[in-house]
């Protein structure tokens, strides 16, 4: 600028500035030059030199100076002590301390590497360049500036433009490496913070930590300045997290703002830190779940234990966190090689070895320290039983002494003791029911570790006798360890040994032969089972097993009140018998026993051992021939009942009432008691004749249990007793009872049901007889005549009544007799019998012939034979039989179709064909003429067809022939066959109908061979498709095709046959006939010139035109029957492929084939040969020289298969492929291929090989050691290198086997590495590492080799140790101790036992060795792990004694208790670990062991100390204890010395004081203890107690509870109790504990007292039983736990009685409903009442009213609460019994009263019940009378109804009136339904019967006409008294030529035309079958 000029301050700032931007650029070209070798060096050296590359850890100590970058400068640096100037770690590399060097950071160099789960992190390395400050030279000027004097020149007002640059920003946790790229940080912990600017700034920059969205700004004080650096400023701030702290869990960030420098120039806020450090807070602590609670599953590790109380037998943990988890302790031993996680595992193998039993505790911390503790007892000691009994425990409560013996219904107790108390039960097994033992406190004393647990069981019917055996098992303690099973070998309670169990009462008697039970009078020898008045009965019992013979068993005689006693003897044991006596005189004016009466008699009071008390009866005596029961008796036999009977008809059935000579007959006779002397019988005669006859016992009809004893004479009926006829008469005598008593001669019979006999010994004789026909008789024809299936009645009468109906026999032919029953019938007062001419009575023709025999009267007189010579009945003398039917003389039958066109079979038809029948018979003339049935399938009618005279038909039949003829038709459905047809329903003259014929009756000569219906054209049964090739199913040039057919049936036209659709060689012929049908065959050969016009493939045939005799065409044919086919070949076959195989190589390749091992076994090659075609035979092979046929294997494939064996003279070369050549190819046409040589293919081919592999190697050493040693020594868990080589690829792995001992070791296959090495050869590796449970022993291990095979299977020999020389020997013998103790360090002034050791001691671990160790030991105490080092002054090497040492201090932290120790970690120069060494291998003498004691002795309440609440007691004893012995025990200034223990009430009684008292202990240590308490020893009193029922009149003193009533106790006590009382309901002997919360308890001011009080609803479920309820108060303890008795009864004297039971109301007479007719009189019977607590209340109980229901099936009440039942009323009376008990329960019940009307009117018929009249008589009904019992009487009643039936079927209902000219039977119906429905039908019979014949008469006249004139039939007129057709009759012609002669068959009308006589006859039927007259008239024709 003109005229200014630059002033000094521009000139200067100019300079600087550009100063500046030279020294960046040269720093900038340093650090580019530099940056290649400073990454280089920090990856080459993996970044070791950490002290000049690595940032320091800034530490609040300033202990890290010195891991600075080193100064150049010795001198004392400024501010050396100030926290700010200990070196900062600052990411970006810039590491400054205070003096003038400067760093200059190098670009970063990222170094990438893989973690141990896969993942990538990538590192960044950061190196620094040392720069001194004091000379910069400017690269681009040869100038030096010095910066102090540069800036010394610098005027203070320069201005300051740049704005501040960042150098770093960083957070971390402080007091962690800088080196890390997360940190976790928790309460307390601190995070440092900073920024690196190149300038001072203007004031402290804002730092703020922002944490889940929310910002804590810093507090300007916190931040901390200095220069760390001439151009650097480096602000920080240093943050504890305060305990309260509102940070959440998850990343804290940074950001620094407000950054500004002096200038005011200022830069964006930085967000973050430079080096991409992150911070997260996690003031979470880790958690420790335990393994098998909820959520925590994991099957294996789940607990086993308590997880409530924290003990367990085993146990897991599952660990987790938030962030992570990242180490922890069990017992403060750390568990190392953990990997941090959120999840992690603490499982029981991994802790197991660290547990204690005891407490344990398992610490867990997070990655941010923070840590959680849980602490848990560890138990693995099972339980251990202390003592075992077993006893009666009811025996035990009732105090008997013999607790071994038990009943049933017996309690048994099995008791076990423990010495600590189970948390599982034991489960006790008795006769295979399990039950529970459960835990008794009272039988208890914990204070001395014994625990009761007690199983009570009731012995029942079910379990067996004998020493009862038990098991117990499943118990367990609280930490899940399960003890041993016990059984009663365990018991060892001697008083409590065992139990016997006897269910079984003892006895006497005579179930048991070997101990009878006698009753006998032993007053009369002779009379040991009778007995009287004053004579002495005994009992004697000899018992089965051992008695109580303290308990005299009782003698009982008599029954109810009426007994005697006595008490049975003990007389001796003999045999097992123990024998016992009792007598007693008989006094019957106590015992009062009928005579006949057994002396009852019980024994009681029997016991045995068992307490099982024997009770015998009259039912458990023994009988012998002498001894049984003893009967009193003192009177005279009484007869009961006589009576006598026709023994002899008794058993036949007949009237016992009467009897004739040779009858035998009984006499019974009954008495009250059993005879001693039988009856003598005597049967009265005439003339004084008197027989004696025997009379003895009946036990069969005799009932001793009803007094009824039955004796019998049983006699027969002789001439020689002089019998007279009438009641036969008896005299009865001279028997007596056992007692000598003789009754009274009886002579009365008196028995209803055997009255007496009357003797009769006349015959019956006859009286009349007749015999007509009865089916004549009822519809008209002779009575005397007979034919087939016609009912015959046969009727006589006698002299007198029969007692034996008549027999008749029926005479047939051939000797054929019939014999049949006559039957009495009352109405006709007649015996009769009916009987059907059936073929079956085979009846010859003429009068039936029978003889009547066997009848006899009642007395059994056999009246005489009686023939039909003797009938007396003049209308009824006798039956003719006549069945004899026209019988046929010839049947034929024939085509009538081809019998009249003169050409066809006539024996075979076809639909529409005529078939023509015709028959001829004998001289006898057919009133009506045959018809034919043509028959179908099932014999079911198709047509029917009316034959006609055969000379109508033929002139040449004579004129007893018919004939008929039918046209076959599709709807007939014929089956195919002969035609089946019936002729029938012809008849003769005399009605006899023919019978009817079939084709089996055909014999008509010429025509009687049947006709047969063919339907079906003709079929081919066979068919076939042939050649003349020797394969018939191909054919090839030259060969003939022939086609051959068979048809079964005859042929009309051959068969027309073409081949491939061209005609044959010839025309069809046959070839064959046989029964199986005729061949017919044709055949075509095949030319060349054909072979050129057919294709190759299957041939074709056609069959046509063939017809059978009736004309059936047959369907065209064009395939065979069997299958058979003719295939074109004319092409030669080829090979398609040769496979070549090994199946049977052992090592399983195909491809490799040597010599075959078994020769001859198909286990050679397999040679697969696979043609074009199908061959004809199977090809050759060739191989090797040889020649071998290929069977066929797969012929639909064309495979053809043979196994080969390779043999040593075949020629063929090792290493190649077998050449196979395949010949002899002929396809199955016999066409034949060329021959071909081939190896296979690709796939499948076999080399030779017939040499085995060579070994090249075999190597056996230690992996990871060197091949050049010869010797290895190993132990488990090294790994074992085994290598075999060989020169060719092996078929499969060898076999390695390493030995040991003598112990081979086979590797698995899977082990084996194959891989070929770079000379070819081939290496077969094992690595094989030595498990840790390995049964090596120590000593070599050799290798052998086995199954070397190639792929040919070829073998060598097994290799057997190395080839180089190596050998291997396992070593694990680990170092021994000699010595181990710890002690107490001590000096000369501590006297002290070292046994104890405190804080500030110091205690010594020693151990000694035999040799010198090569990994010294650890030791582990406390959770802590220590040195133990070798100390050579203590050690005596020459003598090889090594020792080594631990010493360690204790403080207030260390536990107390015995220290526990663990030597581990300690290994020889083998690298044998020896075995960890804990205290229970302390074997020094002196250091035996240590016990921590910082603890004072505890003082506790003994247990049987009583108080009521806290601090109050009644009565208390003291347990004084600590861990090493207590010194001193005071109590209110009194001293006792004592060790633990305890100083009971009693001891201490006489120093307490009412109120308070002061207790203290001291211990060993000077550790004091102070209890202090309140004394109150005198109980409370009650005021009253009392019970009522709730809200009842509370002056009574009786009250009734019920169901839903409440309760009201309550007891009054002078003062308050500690808790309210427990109220117990007592009812029926069972308790009822109340629920606390019922009881209320007030204090009354007035009385001074306070009142407890239960309200107790009963429930509707309750257990209470009807009966009194009281109760028990207990638990009554006041504040300082003194004790009432309980309270078991009201002061008041009240009673309370539970009633839920209402009365009993029994219906008196039935309880079911009564019903009883209306109008009838009804008493009601009343009820019986009885309460079981109210007592009996009546016994005529009236009703308490009655409901009435009109309707009985309706609720609805008609009437109500009645007092009265009237019966006229008929419906439902519903009468109420009423009770209420005191306890308001109320019974009803109710009778049902139904009164009925149910009496049937009576309706009674005016006149016969059964009437007949004759058809066309009138009939008038007389009607019926009705009476009722209700309803008035109808004297004329008309009937109802009237049903028409004929023959029993229903015609027609609901007629008016008996139609009288309608034959049939009429059912008139008489029907009276009275008020209350009931119906009664009354029913009249009129039959109508027809046996009038209608009567004819022609109309016309007879007349004589000339040929030619005209004739008029004018029929004839007809009348009949019933129903009948006038046009219903027949009119037969028969004409007689002019000679007279008749002529046949007869015309149907006159023929004017012909001279001669026609006789014209009219007749009919009517519909009763009832014939006509023959009217008759003749009309002549003359010439």
């Amino acid at each position: 600028m003109e005229g200014k000029s630059l002033s000094k301050k521009a000139i200067v700032a100019i300079v600087i500035i550009a100063i500046l931007v030279v020294a960046a650029i040269s720093m900038v070209v340093v650090f580019l030059k530099d940056q290649g070798e400073t990454e280089a060096t920090a990856i080459g050296e993996n970044n070791s030199n950490s002290e000049q590359t690595q940032d320091a850890v800034p530490e609040n100590n300033g202990d890290n100076n010195d891991q600075g970058t080193a100064t150049q400068s010795e001198e004392p640096q400024q501010e050396e002590q100030s926290e700010e100037q200990t070196t900062v770690a600052n990411n970006d590399g810039a590491t400054t301390n205070s003096g003038t060097t400067a760093t200059t950071p190098t670009a970063p160099v990222q170094q990438t590497t893989t973690t141990t789960d896969g993942s990538t992190q990538v590192a960044t390395t950061t190196t620094t360049e040392t720069i001194p400050t004091q000379a910069l030279t400017l690269a681009w000027s040869n100038m030096t500036v010095y910066g102090g004097e540069l800036l010394a020149n610098l005027d203070a007002d320069v201005t300051d433009v740049t704005a501040p640059v960042r150098l770093a920003t960083n957070i971390l946790k402080d007091g962690e490496s800088n080196d890390l790229r997360e940190y976790y940080v928790k309460r307390g912990d601190t995070i440092y913070m900073y920024i690196a600017v190149n300038e001072e700034l203007a004031h402290n920059p804002t730092f703020t930590l922002i944490n889940n969205g929310t910002e804590y700004v810093m507090e300007d004080s916190l931040v901390t300045v200095r220069q760390s650096a001439e151009n650097r400023w480096d602000y920080s701030v240093r943050y504890l997290i305060p305990e309260d702290t509102t940070f959440v869990d998850g990343e804290i960030t940074l950001r620094v703002s407000n950054i500004e420098d002096v200038a005011g120039n200022s830069i964006p806020d930085e967000n973050g830190p430079t080096n991409g450090h992150r911070v997260f807070y996690d003031g979470t602590a880790p958690e420790i779940h335990v393994k098998g609670t909820e959520g925590y599953m994991e099957e294996k590790e789940n607990y086993v234990g308590n997880n409530e109380q924290d003990v367990y037998s085993k146990v897991s943990f599952k660990l987790s966190d938030n962030f992570k988890v990242v180490e922890y302790e069990v017992n403060d031993t750390l568990i190392t090689g953990m990997t941090p996680s959120a999840w992690s595992d603490a499982n029981f193998a991994n802790i197991r070895e660290f547990l204690v039993q005891g407490t344990n505790t398992i610490t867990v911390r997070d990655i941010a320290g923070n840590e959680s503790t849980y602490t848990f007892t560890y138990d693995s000691i099972a339980p251990v039983y202390s003592k075992l009994g077993i006893l009666n425990k009811t025996r035990y409560v009732n105090k008997v002494e013999d607790l071994t013996w038990a009943k049933e219904g017996d309690e048994v107790r099995i008791l076990i003791s423990f010495p600590e108390k189970l948390a599982v039960e034991p489960t006790v097994k008795v006769f295979g029911k399990e039950y529970t033992a459960t835990y008794r406190p009272a039988s208890s004393n914990p204070e001395q570790n014994i625990y009761y647990y007690m199983v009570d069981f009731t012995l029942d019917e079910t379990m067996p006798e004998g020493e009862i055996p038990f098991e117990v098992y499943g118990y367990a303690d609280i930490a899940g360890n399960v003890g041993e099973k016990l059984e009663q070998t365990k018991i060892n309670r001697d008083e409590y040994s065992k139990v016997i169990y006897d269910r079984t009462a003892p006895y006497s008697g005579n179930k048991d032969a070997g101990h009878p039970l006698y009753i006998l009078n032993v007053s009369d020898a002779n009379r040991r089972t009778w007995i009287k008045d004053g004579e002495t009965l005994r009992v004697e019992a000899n018992f089965n097993e051992d008695m109580d013979m303290s308990k005299a068993p009782i003698l009982t005689i008599g029954t109810g009140k009426n007994v005697q006693t006595a008490n049975f003897e003990y007389r001796s044991t003999v045999d097992g018998k123990r024998t016992f006596v009792a007598d007693i005189v008989i006094d019957n004016n106590i015992l009062g026993l009928a005579d006949g009466t057994e002396v009852p008699f019980t024994v009681t009071n029997a016991f045995d051992l068992a307490g099982n008390e024997a009770i015998l009866d009259n039912e458990d005596v023994t009988f012998t021939s002498e001894y049984g029961q003893v009967t009193y008796d003192n009177n005279a036999p009484v007869v009961k009942t006589v009576g006598m009977l026709n023994d002899t008809h008794y058993n036949e059935g007949k009237d016992t009432t009467v009897a004739t000579t040779g009858d035998r007959i009984r006499l019974r006779v009954a008495f009250e008691e059993k005879l001693a002397v039988e009856p003598t019988v005597e049967v009265i005669g005439e003339d004084g004749t008197v027989t004696e006859v025997s009379c003895t016992y009946r036990e069969q009809t005799s009932k001793p249990e009803n007094n009824y004893y039955m004796y019998m004479a049983d006699f027969t009926l002789t001439d020689e007793m002089n019998l007279p006829e009438g009641p036969i008469q008896v005299r009865i005598s001279g028997y007596a009872d056992a007692a000598g008593n003789v009754g009274e001669v009886v002579t009365e019979i008196n028995e209803e049901a055997y009255p007496g006999v009357v003797y009769d010994t006349v015959a019956p004789e006859l009286a009349a007889m007749g015999i007509f026909n009865w089916t004549n008789d009822n519809y008209g024809g002779d009575i005397t005549l007979a034919t087939r299936d016609e009912h015959i009645r046969l009727y006589v009468t006698f002299t007198e009544m029969l007692g034996v109906n008549p027999k008749v026999d029926i005479y047939g032919e051939n000797g054929k007799v019939t014999t049949m029953d006559l039957a009495w019938s009352e109405a006709a007062q007649f015996y009769f019998v009916e009987f059907d001419t059936t073929d079956e009575l085979q009846l010859p023709q003429g009068k039936i012939q029978f003889r009547i025999y066997g009848y006899e009267d009642v007395a059994g007189n056999v009246g005489k034979d009686i023939t039909q010579e003797q009938t007396t009945s003049k209308e009824y003398p006798y039956v003719v039989f006549d069945t004899v039917a026209p019988e046929y003389t010839a049947l034929g039958i024939v085509n009538g179709s081809h019998y009249d066109a003169k050409e066809g079979d006539i024996y075979h038809a076809k639909t529409g064909d005529y078939v023509r029948i015709l028959v001829q018979f004998d001289n006898e003339k057919l009133a009506v003429m045959p018809k034919i049935r043509v028959l179908g399938a099932d014999n079911k009618v198709v047509k029917e067809v009316n034959m006609i005279d055969a000379y109508l038909t033929s002139e040449s039949m004579n004129t007893n022939a018919y004939s008929g003829q039918f046209t076959i038709t599709e709807d007939m459905n014929l089956p195919e066959g002969e035609i089946k047809f019936e002729v029938y329903g012809y008849e003769d003259a005399a009605g006899n109908v023919g019978k009817t014929l079939t084709n089996a009756d055909l014999k008509y000569p010429g025509i009687d061979q049947g006709v047969e219906y063919d339907k079906t054209a003709p079929t081919a049964d066979f068919v076939e498709f042939t050649t003349t090739n020797k394969n018939n199913q191909y054919a090839k040039v030259g060969d003939q095709v022939w086609v051959k057919v068979r048809i079964k049936e005859e042929l009309s036209k051959y068969p027309v046959i073409k081949i491939n659709g061209m005609d044959t060689d010839k025309e069809t012929i046959i070839n064959d006939q046989n029964e199986a049908g005729t061949l017919y065959v044709a055949w075509l050969t095949m030319t060349e010139d054909i072979a050129n016009e057919v294709n190759e493939g299957k041939m074709s045939f056609e069959i046509s035109g063939f017809e059978d005799l009736a004309g059936n065409v047959g369907d065209v044919i064009t395939t065979t029957t069997n299958n058979t086919s003719v295939t074109f070949d004319k092409t030669a076959p080829a090979l398609r492929e040769l496979r070549v195989q090994n199946f049977y190589n052992p090592t399983g390749n195909q491809n490799y084939s040597g010599l075959t091992q078994n020769p001859r076994q198909n286990k050679g090659i397999a040679i697969t040969v696979n043609t074009t075609e199908l061959l004809d035979k199977n090809p050759i092979i060739v191989i090797g020289g040889k020649e071998i046929e290929v069977p066929v294997q797969e012929p639909q494939f064309n495979k053809y298969v043979v196994y080969v064996d390779i043999t040593e003279d075949m020629n063929l070369v090792e290493g190649e492929k077998i050449p196979v050549t395949v010949k002899g190819l002929v396809d199955l046409a016999g066409n034949t291929g060329d021959e071909v040589t081939t190896t296979g293919n690709d796939n499948y081919y076999v080399i030779f090989d017939r040499t085995a592999p060579k070994t090249l190697a075999n190597n056996i050493l230690k992996l990871g050691e060197s091949n050049e040693q010869r010797e290895y020594y190993i132990r488990p868990g090294d790994s074992i290198y085994m290598c075999y080589t060989a020169n060719e690829e092996l078929g499969h792995n060898p076999t390695f086997t390493l030995i040991n001992n003598g112990k081979e070791y086979v590797m698995e296959d899977s082990q084996v590495i194959v891989k070929q090495n770079p000379a070819k050869a081939w290496d077969y590796t094992v690595i094989y590492e030595i498990p840790e449970d390995t049964t090596f022993v120590d000593g070599e291990i050799e290798l052998k080799v086995s199954n070397i095979e190639d792929k040919a299977g070829n073998k060598r020999e097994d290799e057997n140790g190395p080839t180089n020389g190596h050998k291997v020997y396992f070593d694990t013998t680990a170092p021994e101790k000699l010595n181990l103790g710890i002690a107490r360090n001590t000096s000369s002034e501590d006297t002290r036992d070292q046994r104890y050791a405190k804080a500030g001691d110091s205690i010594r671990v020693l151990v000694s060795f035999p040799e010198k160790l090569a990994v010294e030991p650890k030791v582990e105490m406390f959770g802590k792990e220590y040195d133990v080092t070798y100390r050579p002054d203590s050690s005596i090497e020459e003598s090889n004694i090594y020792y080594y040492m631990a010493d360690v201090k204790i403080d207030q932290n260390t536990p107390e208790g015995e220290v526990a120790f663990k030597v581990y970690g300690y290994k020889d120069v083998a690298g044998n670990e020896g075995t960890p060494l804990t205290n229970a291998d302390i074997n020094d003498g002196k250091y035996t062991n240590v016990i921590i004691d910082n603890t004072k002795p505890t003082i506790e309440p003994t247990e049987d100390s009583i108080s009521g609440s806290e601090g109050n007691y009644s009565r208390i004893g003291f347990k004084v204890t600590d861990d090493n012995g207590v010194a001193s025990y005071e109590i209110n200034g009194e001293t006792l010395i004592l060790t633990n223990g305890e100083i009971s009430y009693e001891a201490l009684k006489s120093y307490l004081k009412e109120g308070v008292n002061t207790v203290v202990a001291s211990d060993e240590a000077g550790n004091t203890a102070e209890y202090t308490f309140n004394y109150d020893a005198v109980a409370p009193t009650r005021e009253y107690s009392n019970i009522m029922v709730n809200g009842d009149d509370s002056t009574k003193h009786e009250f009734y509870a019920k169901i839903g009533d409440k309760l009201w106790v309550s007891i009054g006590v002078k003062e308050e109790l500690a808790h309210n009382p427990s109220f117990t309901l007592i009812n029926n002997g069972v308790e009822y504990p109340m629920d606390g919360n019922l009881v209320k308890a007030n204090y009354d001011e007035k009385n001074d007292r306070y009142s407890y009080v239960l309200i107790y609803e009963i429930p509707e479920d309750t257990a209470f039983v009807d009966g009194e309820i009281t109760f028990k108060i207990s638990d009554l303890v006041d504040l300082f736990g003194n004790k009432m008795t309980d309270e078991t009864k009201p002061s008041n004297g009240n009673r309370v009685f539970f009633d839920k039971t209402p009365a009993t109301i029994k219906l008196n007479g039935t309880e079911e409903p009564i019903t009883i007719e209306a109008g009838s009189e009804y008493v009601d019977a009343g009820a019986t009442v009885t309460d079981n607590i109210d007592g009996f209340i009546s016994s005529n109980y009236q009703f308490t009213y009655a409901n009435y229901y009109a309707d009985p099936n309706s609720d609805k009440v008609t009437e109500s609460r009645l007092t009265e039942i009237d019966t006229r009323k008929t419906g439902l009376y519903k009468i109420a019994y009423i009770y209420t008990d005191k306890a308001g329960n109320t019974k009803q019940a109710t009778r049902y009263l139904y009164i009925k009307d149910t009496t049937m009117p009576t309706v009674t018929l005016n006149g016969e019940e059964n009437i007949t009249i004759e058809a066309g008589t009138p009939y008038k009904d007389e009607g019926a009378k009705v009476t009722d019992n209700s309803d008035p009487t109808i004297e004329n009643f008309k009937y109802t109804n009237i049903n028409y039936y004929v023959n029993g079927e229903l015609k027609k209902s609901h007629l008016t009136e008996v139609d009288v000219k309608q034959p049939g039977e009429y059912k008139i119906g008489y029907e009276y339904t009275d008020k209350s429905g009931n119906t009664k039908i009354t029913v009249r019979t009129v039959i109508v019967k027809d046996t009038t014949a209608p009567v004819i008469t022609a109309n016309g006249k007879s007349q004589t006409l000339k040929v030619g004139d005209t004739y008029t039939e004018l029929g004839a007129t007809l009348t009949d008294n019933a129903y009948i057709d006038a046009d219903d009759y027949e009119i037969t012609i028969h004409f007689y030529d002019e000679n007279g002669k008749l002529v046949y068959p007869s015309p149907s009308k006159v023929d004017t035309s012909k001279v001669g006589e026609y006789r014209i006859a009219y007749t009919a039927k009517d519909s009763s079958g009832n014939a006509s007259n023959v009217a008759t008239i003749s009309v002549k024709v003359e010439r």
